[in-house]
Parts: C-alpha cells; structure tokens; sequence
C-alpha cells in the first residue's frame, strides 16, 4: 500500500504525536544485530526487509540520497529499560534499547512483559528482551503478558532523550529513525505509512552476570606461518574450564530446535557448558549442522529454569568444531575458527561474549 498524493502529508500527522520531523540521516546505527553482534533468533520475524523495492512508475518514484551511516558502538552505551512499540496498519513495530533496528510483527500477536516483547514463532515464543536481545523459547508468551494493543492508545510523545524523526523514501513511504541519548541512531524501517498509535513502555535490565567488552582487532591471536587462525587462546589468556551435555540435555535440546526451525534445525555437532556470563551458572554451546537460513549454533541460558536459545553465528564452516574457552583483559569468550568450504586459506576467529544484557558474537578476519 503507498501513502498517496505524496509523504510530506504524512509530516503534520508526526508532528503532533510529538515526533521530531527532520531530514535527518538514518540507517541501522547500533550495530548490534550484524554479523559481529548476531543475537537474532527467528530472524525470519524481523521488519520487512526488502518490501518497498518495487519499481515506482512516473511521479510516485523518488531518488532519495543515502546518508552517511553513523555507528555508534554498543559497549560505549549506558543502555536503558526503554521500549517502544509503533503501529502501522495491522502491524507492530517493536524496540527495546540496544537494539539496531526494530521488530516488525502483527499487533494482535505481540504481548508485554517483564522480558520484553513477545511474539509466537513457530511452537514457541520470540522475545525482544530488554538490553537489546532476542531469544526463542519452548511453548506460549508469559502467562499474565499485556497485549501491546492495549499500550497503543494514542500517539505518546518520547520520553525525555528520545525522539523519532522521519524522512522520505522511495514510493512515497517513510523511514522512521529513532534518536536517543549517547548518539544513538537506530533505524526503526522503511513504512507503508506514518504510525497510527505509538507507546514508550519501562521495563528492567537484567542484573545478572559480569559484562565483557568486545576484543580489539589488534588482540594476538594464534596463527599458523600461512596465516590461517587457530583455534587456541591469544597470548596473556587464561584457560576457563568446560565439560560436555549430558545425553538428555542434548535430546531435550535438539527436540527445541527442530521446533524452533520447523525441522530444519541440523543435528548438534558438538556441545559444551561453559559459565560465559560468569553467573556460576553454566551455558550450554552448541553448533548444529544446519544450512542457512536457520542458525547454525546456540548459546543457551537456563537461569529462567527452561531453556532460552540466543542464535549465534558461531559455525566453524568446513572445519571440525573445536570450542576455546578463555578470560582475558577482564572478560571471558568462547571461540571457534570458521573455515571457509573453499580452501581459499581464509578464516575468521569467532569470539562470543555476554555484554552484561545478551550474548554478541565479534569476528576477526
């Protein structure tokens, strides 16, 4: 559906609901959803990635200039319990803060909570939870959980330090970016139409854990005389024990994934418990053999008392999985080499870590 005569009609509509109109630049700024922060799971759910690219005929196609992509890093934020939730059409636009860009679901599905945002995705429940994370787990949204048609009631204003500003884009749709304190510019998505109802609910960080920052590219990690990475602890770390599943836990888990991917989840190739957030509570990792575009390895977290599946980009490709386990500059990582399946003598050093609200996945080539 195109937003007819033109968008500028649109301005007046946000301007009222307390909405900065600008011109200003947007794009996805936080990074923390690409490849070095990948902690989507159901990615298929996210906003409506490339809708809108039809071909526009006569008037109604615009050139829109590109802006500068502005990266603000994440382990520079002091994120906050902030949520918001925009509804265009049927659908809802969904953000928790550290988040890179929202979460396009239908409204009537969508409910809230004190994990965040939830949605049903394939025999279970996605939730954008609160520091910026996304999770699956096993059966329905939590009992008691809000519709989040009862938070859109009207257009709210921003809380203090936010705002959402707009700008044209091809065929006469809007790109909604949202500014908050610290420099943040995240790209909420190209709509239909200006949002109808908009709401900024609270909610709490979670309080367990010890955070890890992300290793600078210039840490000395292991290669061999043909530069190829390998799979041992940089210099100065120091080794973090880790043990196997159990066979139970394995079926148990392998049962969720091939729900969570409509059987299209692989078999676990290899698994380990390892305390990454350093709860004294271990995570189970495990890497399937599963094809893109389901994931290919998990961070599980069992504090809840069941099972939370955090999709990790963690594969090691064509090579053997081989798992390290390490603490270094005060932060812990577990890591693989991913071997490309061309033996073109390229690989990249894989390294997740818990930043004190999810688990990230950083890469080094």
């Amino acid at each position: 559906m195109r937003v007819r005569p033109s968008v500028h009609r649109l301005l007046p509509t946000l301007a009222l609901a307390g909405v900065a109109v600008t011109a200003a630049g947007c794009g996805s700024c936080m990074d923390g959803d690409k490849p070095k922060k990948e902690v989507a799971a159901g990615a298929e759910a996210d906003a409506e990635k490339g809708k809108g690219k039809g071909k526009g005929k006569g008037k109604g196609k615009q050139e829109v200039e590109r802006k500068e992509r502005v990266v603000v890093e994440r382990d520079k934020l002091t994120l906050t319990g902030q949520g918001m939730v925009a509804q265009v059409g049927t659908k809802a636009y969904i953000w928790t803060d550290g988040r890179s860009a929202a979460v396009g679901f239908p409204a009537e599905k969508v409910v809230w909570s004190a994990e965040g945002f939830e949605y049903p995705l394939t025999n279970g429940t996605n939730v954008v939870s609160m520091g910026g994370g996304l999770y699956w787990k096993a059966g329905p949204p939590t009992a008691g959980a809000q519709p989040v048609s009862a938070l859109l009631t009207g257009l709210a204003a921003p809380p203090a330090g936010f705002e959402l500003a707009s700008e044209p884009a091809k065929d006469n749709r809007v790109t909604m970016t949202l500014k908050g304190p610290e420099g943040r510019q995240v790209r909420m998505g190209t709509l239909e139409a200006a949002p109808t109802a908009i709401a900024w609910p609270m909610g709490t960080l979670p309080q367990v854990g010890q955070r890890s920052l992300e290793l600078p590219q210039t840490t000395p990690f292991k290669k061999d005389a043909a530069g190829t990475y390998l799979a041992e602890m940089p210099e100065g770390a120091t080794a973090v024990p880790t043990e196997a599943p159990s066979k139970d836990q394995l079926a148990a888990w392998t049962a969720d994934i091939n729900k969570l991917t409509n059987g299209r989840g692989g078999e676990v190739i290899a698994g380990w418990m390892v305390d990454l957030d350093r709860d004294e509570k271990k995570e189970a990792v495990l890497i399937t053999s599963a094809a893109m575009p389901n994931p290919s390895a998990y961070v599980i977290d069992l504090d809840a008392g069941y099972p939370k599946y955090f999709s990790i980009g963690l594969s090691s490709g064509s090579g053997a999985p081989n798992l390290i386990a390490f603490d270094l500059n005060g932060g812990r990582y577990v890591a693989t080499v991913y071997v490309p399946p061309k033996a073109d003598g390229k690989t990249v050093f894989k390294a997740v870590r818990y930043d004190g609200y999810t688990f990230l996945l950083d890469q080094y080539r």
